[in-house]
């Protein structure tokens, strides 16, 4: 006769760092629960979470709150000492699975869906379209997959996924995903830090100085506008810039400050302009356009 015995867990205690397992806390230490080769780890990176990540790999099961976390313990299986390494492991991805589970009865917000998908699509380094992603994984929202999604996933999550502004033999409604591991810098807020060029407050852009009026005709208030735009993850040197400009320009438009000249981003000027104005301006071009 079998006796059902419940297993005792054995208490792991990781030291974790930003640098070696790419997550915001600077140093801490989280306490894991092991059942055999089940993992149970009730910390959620210093704030409530609003979804579950449940792990399986082969006989491996982790349980826990957040998707970083969910690394920091796969190091520590494996003996290893930063994604980077983890990431060259031997996987096979045919038996690897990710889900993400919402709490609390909401659902899951898009940049987590986004990658949810991408941290199970089985093969990676591989050209994908946006259309046959937004079929495979449809978002409740407008944005869809485009626009600044990628950011999202690369720049605040640090999972590799590949635009054309990122790795140049892409397209424009092209991703290509390196691995399901976050192997890139964190770089979530972002901070403008401006650089003065001049000595005098002016927008870099149109050049209205403090005190005059922009082009909505209210005297000039400056924001600190980034020289690589958010959507293209660029870095944080920033520049005074009227709101005009800085709501205008968006991702149009990348200030070259050793240059002092503007280097323009033509598809997102496309992107934003009707139909009918492309090919009105394709046409003064000498270009044929058939639709």
């Amino acid at each position: 006769m079998y006796v059902a015995r419940r297993l005792t867990p054995r208490t792991i205690k990781v030291a974790y760092n930003s640098k070696t397992y790419n997550i915001h806390d600077p140093n801490d230490v989280i306490y894991v629960s092991a059942f055999g080769s089940g993992y149970l780890c009730d910390f959620s990176g210093g704030k409530k979470s609003y979804y579950k990540v449940l792990f399986n790999y082969e006989d491996i099961i982790i349980c826990c709150y957040n998707i970083h976390i969910l690394y920091v313990i796969l190091q520590n299986i494996y003996g290893v000492n930063s994604i980077i390494e983890l990431s060259k492991l031997n996987w096979d991805y045919s038996k690897w699975k990710v889900d993400l589970i919402p709490l609390k009865g909401k659902d899951l917000p898009s940049n987590l869906l986004v990658i949810k998908h991408l941290l199970n699509i089985g093969t990676y380094g591989e050209i994908l379209n946006i259309k046959d992603l937004e079929h495979a994984c449809p978002l409740p929202d407008n944005r869809g997959w485009g626009g600044e999604r990628p950011r999202e996933v690369y720049y605040k999550y640090g999972f590799p996924i590949m635009t054309s502004a990122i790795m140049k033999t892409l397209k424009p409604k092209q991703r290509l995903v390196k691995c399901p591991f976050p192997i890139e810098s964190i770089n979530p807020k972002r901070k403008a830090i401006v650089q003065d060029f001049e000595g005098i407050k002016k927008c870099f852009t149109c050049g209205v100085k403090d005190g005059e009026k922009d082009k909505f005709g209210n005297v000039c208030n400056f924001e600190k506008g980034h020289l690589d735009p958010h959507i293209n993850g660029g870095d944080s040197t920033a520049a005074y810039q009227c709101k005009w400009c800085n709501t205008f320009y968006k991702d149009k438009l990348t200030w070259n400050y050793e240059t002092g000249k503007p280097e323009f981003n033509l598809y997102g000027i496309i992107r934003d302009a009707s139909k009918k104005e492309v090919i009105n301006v394709m046409t003064r071009l000498g270009y044929t356009i058939s639709l």
